[in-house]
């Protein structure tokens, strides 16, 4: 399949990066097998391509210092909901957007995880898709609901309510069982939220380094593997399929978690001057 691999080469030529490619080359090979399956070709073309061999990623992230000053410039804006439940629970921008009051039980203090809303183009128009599914099986999950979100998420119903009957008749009621909306009711998009987190809380704040808003879930495991949190246990706190996702991300966590074993090598060959 040389023209597939001229047509890759030429696509990381123009900008993109090996691992977008193959994210086309899976959704092609994909394809291809439906259209196999259905008899339209008479094997998948794709399973001979040369993909493109991936990058070794490291995730940016801040740490819990840059956490705290990121936490006091979104206190009581719109995307404070977002950067708190990305920083504490690592949740992907889909499931931030597809939380419902449902799934949240003060009670038991606890939340599942179990929807999604993503954005795609239909048409030439960006529309919503939501869906009562996570990513994967293992990103369906349950999580133990910390003071700090039970209470923003208590103010929020309070703020809700107020609006529901401030807008009377002009309150979209479509919406209710969703969490995260603008005061009228409307969802707030999924765009708003990775732009203007790089427009208006990065850009406009020095003081905090350039990073992306799903870099929020990487911080949030690199958080947890810096206290000592076992790879298992935040493979499983971030919904990963596979331990190997979440051990090649992590692999290079937070610098004072290699403190212990500085400590333990220079103990081990430590001798005495007399």
């Amino acid at each position: 399949m040389e023209k597939s691999y001229t047509y890759y080469n030429h696509e990381i030529s123009k900008g993109l990066s090996p691992n977008t490619v193959i994210h086309f080359h899976a959704n092609l090979r994909k394809a291809l097998d439906e259209a196999f399956r259905e008899n339209l070709i008479p094997y998948n073309f794709a399973d001979k391509a040369h993909r493109p061999k991936a990058n070794d990623y490291v995730a940016e992230y801040y740490n819990q210092y840059e956490l705290l000053k990121l936490f006091e410039t979104v206190k009581n804006k719109k995307i404070e909901f977002a950067v708190l439940m990305a920083s504490y629970y690592g949740l992907r921008r889909s499931e931030i957007m597809g939380l419902k009051w449902s799934c949240f039980d003060f009670k038991e203090k606890m939340f599942i995880i179990k929807h999604t809303i993503t954005e795609c183009a239909l048409d030439g128009k960006v529309v919503r898709v939501a869906k009562d599914r996570a990513k994967t099986k293992k990103s369906v999950r349950s999580l133990p609901l910390v003071p700090q979100v039970e209470k923003m998420l208590l103010s929020m119903k309070e703020k809700e309510e107020y609006n529901k009957k401030f807008f009377g008749n002009c309150y979209n009621h479509k919406n209710d069982e969703y969490i995260y909306k603008d005061p009228n009711g409307n969802l707030v998009k999924p765009g708003y939220v990775t732009q203007h987190f790089k427009k208006w809380v990065i850009e406009k704040n020095p003081y905090l380094k350039t990073i992306r808003f799903h870099d929020l879930r990487h911080s949030c495991a690199t958080l947890l593997r810096s206290e000592g949190v076992p790879l298992e246990d935040i493979q499983k706190w971030l919904g990963h399929s596979q331990i190997t996702t979440t051990e090649k991300l992590y692999a290079h966590f937070e610098y004072k978690t290699h403190l212990k074993s500085a400590e333990k090598i220079s103990n081990a060959f430590h001798i005495e001057e007399k």
